[in-house]
């Protein structure tokens, strides 16, 4: 189980990260706090990995001490803020149009079911997956020199210069695994696709009710585009995921007239 240990401390980091952001205080909340804690662990491993890298120091001992630092300090965080809670309207009627809701919850069930099956008869994913973004992971995670990630050499056929974060999440996945197995990219992929649809339903929830949040994942899940680059594994995904994370943390900070840490989480001073 080795293979998932990365993934799951990136995930405990995110959720202990989130919780003093106070989204969670509504039902609703918790779908939206979820999904926004995946995607702030894992760029939060991905950027500590990236340091231990350049420093020399990513062993997997290293990395996990890491990681043990990073719970520590986001678990202090959280107890600092214990006390320090924004009154949020927990008169959210989860009852309603409950036809609706079933009708989603059938849709995503089947969605995830059918995008693990693709992914299992495709686990190196689509052409940008494994010629420029695990392809760069594989550099970052064994021991040759991590620049070579970003050699000019590889401008004939890949992108260099494009992000490190979701190539150096997978290469700390495969340094503490031990090997380049193809399930951690298979679920990082799958992370984010369920985290992007979590951000749309549960921030609109949380907006302008959870019926429009339903009739959004609805519409998403019914996106045949969006579907395909679901198991492809390319980064496209991440992107939207993180740019709809901003946008949604920035609208329920002018929702909650700027009386919480919101802003911070999307990139702003206050």
């Amino acid at each position: 189980m080795m293979e998932l240990a990365g993934i799951t401390a990136a995930l405990t980091i995110g959720g202990l990260a989130v919780l003093p952001l106070n989204v969670t205080d509504r039902p609703v909340g918790y779908v939206f706090g979820a999904s926004l804690a995946a995607g702030m662990g894992i760029a939060i491993t991905s950027v500590v990995f990236f340091g231990l890298r350049v420093a020399g120091w990513a062993s997997p001992g290293a990395i996990l001490f890491a990681d043990v630092l990073c719970i520590g300090v986001a678990g202090f965080a959280c107890w600092k803020r214990r006390q320090v809670r924004t009154p949020q309207d927990s008169s959210v009627n989860l009852t309603r149009h409950e036809m609706l809701q079933t009708a989603f919850a059938a849709i995503l069930i089947a969605t995830v079911y059918r995008l693990w099956q693709i992914s299992r008869a495709n686990p190196v994913g689509e052409w940008d997956a494994w010629s420029d973004w695990n392809l760069r992971a594989k550099f970052l995670a064994g021991a040759v020199d991590w620049r070579a990630a970003s050699a000019p050499l590889l401008r004939q056929y890949t992108h260099p210069e494009y992000p490190l974060l979701l190539s150096a999440f997978i290469a700390r996945c495969w340094r503490l695994a031990g090997d380049t197995a193809f399930v951690e990219p298979m679920i990082t992929g799958l992370v984010f696709f369920a985290a992007l649809t979590g951000l749309l339903v549960g921030g609109l929830a949380l907006l302008r009710g959870w019926t429009a949040g339903v009739m959004a994942g609805v519409l998403l899940l019914a996106s045949r585009p969006t579907l395909d680059l679901g198991w492809a594994q390319y980064a496209d995904i991440p992107l939207a995921y993180f740019m709809l994370a901003a946008l949604m943390l920035l609208f329920l900070d002018y929702q909650q007239d700027h009386r919480s840490p919101l802003i911070l989480a999307a990139g702003r001073t206050p």
